[in-house]
């Protein structure tokens, strides 16, 4: 859009531009097109080729689009656009210099595919005489709903006439990659930055005026293409250099001609849309019920290094006594101080807080080792001894040999080493000492270690630092109902990048939550409202029925990362703090730890709710501490919702300062299990209704009248406080600027009891169609991760020379019917569905002949779609019989479409009727 506009101090604004000599015995017509303007009007001027300015459009007041008549015999070398009054502006959206008036054809069929990374093409049939004035490489504009969805080029056109009349003309025709697929790309190497390599491969046509790169995103990879030795289209080698595995990018031409190319998935359609119709594919082999994620081999056991600190831990089972001495020590105080108290051996006992599994963990070349300092006197001896669960035990010998007397270690490289005696299998230092039933010890069940000394009587032996090295670490999470359904399917990943137990948790948890059950995938999806929606973009659908008035609905079905997205069209997206991905029975949730764990919405306009609300949760609490905030916007505002340690639910608001609202009746929550929550506020009569479970429990009557704040709604913790955490899992939550009916919450709780289909995916091809009277149809493929149309490079070939046909069909009287016999086959594999069925969604069968239909010209689905027996989709040289053209083939048989479900079973010989094969 150019904008013109002019200060208070003149009377008129005036922007000029140069043109390339423009005869108007050519270019006859003047079109503009104006958004906006204020003040006195605005106007356009050109300039000849002597000097003279011609006033076109005269003062102009109204906006849309206008064509003006240019004088003849004019060569135009310059065009002003004019904005006329004080303060004014005008915003111009098009100029153009027309050989003859735009034709605006009104569509009597449509059909228009966008497609990301190839052409997009349309078909349009239209019934006005004077859409036969159309002719080919003309441009072409189509608008649905008042928005344009594609612009390009006419490629071929087709003309039915009856009588003198044109009564039909059939357009075809692609968008403005059609010049990137009828180019060839410079046979050399290209070598850059992603965006280089894009803008340099389309420069020959920018460098024409056929195409702008101001949206080619740049890109910090970078690629090599060499082309040196290859005939290719620019289409092609865009494919190319954008699906390479270092680039990743995605790109299509616009209504403007002007080439997008960006990171796959980095643009998002944040509108609603609404699924009309779908179909979608789910596969058990990419289930991962179980997963083990082990980070680097940095874990220490305990985390203090100090098994001295907790003295309950030890036990003096012979000849000793055990005391903390904070007077010695090593590195911290207290030490462990083992005193001999009798002749003999002293014999300590570590009782492990968890069994150890001491065998060496996946991917690396570190044994798990026990260490420790240690102080004793000259004489003394140290074994030890790794007990199993058992009760028998691996021995290794005394480990103070190299530890000078009244040191606290090794001594090495001027400072003091610990003690460090590493565990495991086939390693010579230990011994294997059975149970009294014969039985070995085993590494991966250790549950105790016993420190075995020889002192002198009175002597004494110190301990600092005691702990288990070189663990991965671990995270594990298992979905059992997965797993009870489909089997066990487990993977184990290591990544040294992991640095904690949390973090390894987090993954594995990641990962259950997004592959413990079948991930369906939208193939075809019939959606409204969609003009919008560009190519490559990221769409959120949902399969889930969401009532009128949701402003925010958080399906909760990411899996991971850290935001939690709005699938209410209103762009409400969490962010999640601390909260970890989990799998439920009713998907995947967000597990919230009770300590400080939230999700914090931002506010807006749709989220200042003062007046009628419902609140929506699924959650499942592991604990009932005394208060449990499930969403807050404020207890002194719109709502602050939670529930008690004795199930009772609870719900405050204000107008400023709070008022207090009777908590509900005895509702039977207990920890462990699911429920459906649901808080309703009323404005007539004033009240709270509690919901579980479908079923109502109680009201609460208010007074004052709410007032709307800008604070952000935070779920499930009190954050502004710092009070009120969920112990729990919430799977669902959505918030409704109405008050729900008992039905419509009843009917919700219905619903959340099910599986949806709910996700996030990258459009790679939209379909906008309209088959006569009707509403046009949007039609959706994508997948999550962007799956590449089928283009047009081939169909339009490599840059070679074509002859575009057009076609005149006159009407004839029709023969009557043939005698009938055994026909011909005749060829449709070059065609689509479109043309074997009616507007009445039937197939279409001509008299006497027969089509070879092979798998990708009719699948199950367009069998349904034809209301065809389904045992059609798998017989293999089978016939079925439709109706013949003159109602001969039965009573139930009026016309030439096929026979709603009425057809029958034939043999390859039976004479009566059209036949149809699959093969």
């Amino acid at each position: 859009v150019a904008t013109i506009s002019c200060s208070v101090e003149v009377g008129q604004a005036r922007a000029e531009k140069a043109l390339p000599g423009v005869s108007t015995d050519v270019a006859r017509f003047l079109a503009v097109k104006v958004v906006e303007f204020s003040g006195d009007g605005w106007g356009v001027e050109v300039r000849d080729s002597s000097g003279t300015w011609h006033d076109i459009t005269g003062v102009q007041t109204a906006t849309g689009y206008a064509e003006f008549g240019l004088p003849e015999g004019l060569t135009l070398d310059r065009i002003a656009i004019i904005s006329y009054g004080s303060g004014s502006l005008a915003r111009f959206d098009w100029l153009g210099l027309l050989r003859k008036p735009r034709l605006l054809l009104k569509a009597g069929s449509l059909r228009v595919v966008r497609r990301i990374n190839a052409c997009s093409e349309f078909e349009v049939e239209c019934l006005e005489p004077w859409a036969a004035d159309a002719s080919v490489f003309n441009d072409v504009k189509i608008i649905i709903g008042g928005r344009k969805v594609l612009c390009g080029l006419i490629l071929a056109r087709e003309l039915q006439k009856m009588g003198r009349a044109v009564t039909r003309v059939r357009l075809r025709g692609a968008d403005y990659a059609w010049h990137l697929a009828s180019r060839e790309a410079g046979k050399r190497k290209y070598s850059g930055q992603v965006h280089e390599v894009i803008k340099e491969l389309v420069k020959p046509l920018v460098e024409e005026g056929l195409l702008t790169t101001e949206n080619v995103e740049q890109s910090s990879k970078s690629i090599d293409l060499d082309l040196s030795d290859e005939s290719i289209s620019i289409l092609e080698a865009l494919n190319r250099a954008c699906s390479s595995e270092h680039a990743g990018f995605d790109f299509y031409v616009d209504c403007g001609a002007d080439l997008h190319a960006f990171p796959r998935g980095a643009r998002e359609f944040k509108g609603k849309l609404q699924i009309a119709r779908y179909s979608a594919t789910e596969a058990t082999s990419e289930i991962t019920n179980h997963a083990v994620i082990y980070g680097a081999a940095e874990k220490t056991i305990p985390a203090d290094m100090a098994f001295e600190d907790d003295l309950s831990l030890w036990e003096a089972v012979c000849n000793a006594s055990i005391a903390q001495d904070a007077g010695v020590y090593f590195v911290s105080s207290p030490s462990l101080r083992i005193t001999q108290e009798a002749v003999g051996e002293v014999v300590v006992r570590l009782n492990l807080p968890e069994v150890l599994d001491l065998n060496p963990d996946p991917m690396t070349t570190k044994r798990k080792c026990l260490r420790f300092f240690v102080k004793a006197g000259p004489d003394a001896s140290l074994k030890l001894r790794m007990i199993s669960q058992n009760g028998a035990y691996f021995e290794c010998g005394d480990v103070l040999g190299s530890v000078p007397p009244d040191h606290w270690g090794f001594l090495g490289y001027g400072r003091t080493w610990p003690v460090g005696v590493e565990c495991g299998p086939k390693l010579g230092i230990w011994a294997e000492v059975q149970n009294r039933d014969g039985e070995p010890p085993d590494w991966s069940r250790i549950v105790a270690v016993e420190f075995v000394a020889s002192l002198s009587e009175g002597q004494s032996l110190w301990l600092d630092q005691v702990h288990f090295a070189n663990f991965r670490w671990k995270g594990e999470a298992v979905d059992e109902e997965s797993v009870r359904r489909y089997g066990r399917h487990k993977i184990v990943v290591v990544d040294d990048d992991i640095h904690s137990d949390e973090e390894a948790q987090s993954r594995a948890n990641e990962v259950v939550a997004r592959k413990a059950w079948p991930d369906m995938r939208f193939d075809e999806v019939e959606v409204l409202g969609a003009e919008e929606l560009q190519p490559g973009q990221i769409v959120r659908l949902t399969t889930m029925p969401v009532p009128e008035g949701c402003v925010l609905f958080l399906p909760l079905e990411e899996g991971s990362g850290d935001v939690a997205y709005d699938y209410s069209g209103h762009g409400n997206d969490g962010e999640i703090h601390g909260a970890k991905w989990v799998s439920t029975p009713y998907g995947r949730g967000l597990e919230f730890d009770g300590v400080d764990d939230y999700v914090e919405v931002p506010d807006s306009d749709s989220l200042h709710l003062a007046g009628e609300l419902t609140l929506e949760f699924l959650v499942k609490f592991k604990s009932m501490p005394s208060l449990q905030i499930l969403a807050t916007k404020s207890y002194n505002y719109e709502f602050d919702a939670g529930m008690r340690w004795n199930g009772r639910l609870t719900f405050t608001h204000g107008d400023g300062s709070w008022e207090t609202i009777a908590d509900s009746a005895d509702t039977s929550i207990t920890a462990g299990n699911w429920y459906h929550i649901v808080y309703v506020r009323c404005i007539t009569p004033k009240e709270i209704r509690y919901y579980v479970n479908g079923r109502f429990i109680s009201a609460s009557s208010y007074t004052k009248d709410v007032v709307a704040s800008t604070n952000p709604v935070q779920i499930g913790y009190r954050a502004f406080e710092s009070r009120y955490p969920v112990d729990g899992t919430i799977a669902l939550v959505r918030i409704y600027n109405r008050a729900l009916t008992p039905e419509e919450v009843r009917l919700l709780y219905e619903q959340a009891k099910r599986r949806w289909l709910t996700g996030r995916y990258i459009v790679s091809e939209i379909t906008h169609e309209l088959r006569g009277p009707g509403p046009i149809v949007s039609r959706l493929r994508c997948s999550k991760t962007g799956e590449e149309a089928s283009g047009w490079p081939e169909l339009f070939g490599r840059g070679r020379s074509r002859v575009n046909v057009i076609r005149e069909v006159r009407d004839e009287e029709k023969p009557p019917p043939a005698q009938r016999s055994r026909p011909n086959y005749v060829v449709v594999g070059s065609k689509t569905l479109e043309d074997y069925f009616t507007d009445a969604n039937k197939l279409k069968l001509s008299e006497l002949e027969r089509y070879p239909f092979k798998a990708e010209d009719i699948a199950q689905g367009a069998i349904d779609f034809a209301h065809l027996s389904e045992e059609l989709g798998v017989a293999v040289g089978g016939f079925y019989e439709a109706e013949d053209y003159d109602g001969t083939t039965g009573a139930d048989v009026t016309d030439d479409t096929a026979s709603g479900g009425k057809a029958r079973k034939a043999s390859s010989t039976d004479p009566g009727g059209s036949l149809v094969e699959v093969v």
